[in-house]
């Protein structure tokens, strides 16, 4: 039976995916903030090591796919939309690359995300960079020179 790990399970895209999968017999692992096999908080860098620990666990050290689906969007403060969307996605994606290669067969990685990436004007390319580089304070700091408003756009265009 293949296993999937799946970011954001409880509701939405995620608990739609998780359904389809487990009536096709995929073996799921949820993560989540409530209501998940693994319970944590991906905007919480501690959180995000302990969720790849608990995967690796649960899935004995082989997965067969990892579906990032766990995301927030405006009103959320952009520091916590830039925190989950991105560094929470990129972390899991990171910390469970070996796990996915230890896979019997071809693994997979679905990474969930906006459109507003391709039609948010003026995101800074200092912010782009800065997230590539997995430099949150930084992309904090460009966030904080902001008007909240902007903020918000800039930080879930950019995740």
């Amino acid at each position: 039976m293949r296993t999937i790990a799946i970011t954001g399970s409880a509701s939405g895209i995620g608990a739609s995916t998780r359904s389809l999968l487990e009536s096709n017999s995929v073996n799921v692992i949820g993560i989540d903030l409530h209501h998940a096999e693994i319970e944590a908080d991906l905007s919480e860098e501690e959180e995000r090591r302990r969720a790849v620990s608990e995967i690796i666990n649960l899935c004995e050290g082989s997965l067969d796919g990892l579906v990032t689906s766990a995301g927030v969007s405006v009103p959320f403060k952009p520091k916590s939309m830039l925190t989950i969307n991105w560094f929470g996605t990129v972390d899991l994606i990171r910390g469970l690359r070996e796990t996915l290669s230890n896979s019997a067969g071809i693994s997979h990685v679905v990474a969930i995300s906006s459109n507003s990436t391709t039609i948010t004007p003026n995101v800074p390319t200092s912010l782009v960079e800065a997230c590539l580089n997995m430099d949150e304070a930084t992309c904090y700091e460009i966030l904080e020179k902001m008007d909240e408003t902007q903020a918000m756009a800039i930080a879930y265009a950019a995740s």
